[in-house]
């Protein structure tokens, strides 16, 4: 039971620590586009 918990734990801070980088990956990668858009020019 404890062992299955460690698990379950490292694997929800896993998935959370996948979704903020894929977030702050995204929101750069928007900030990028915006910056170069011919919109702004």
């Amino acid at each position: 039971m404890n062992l299955a918990r460690i698990h379950d734990k490292y694997k929800t801070k896993k998935f959370w620590e996948q979704k903020i980088e894929n977030h702050c990956q995204m929101t750069s990668n928007e900030e990028l586009r915006m910056k170069n858009s011919a919109l702004s020019k």
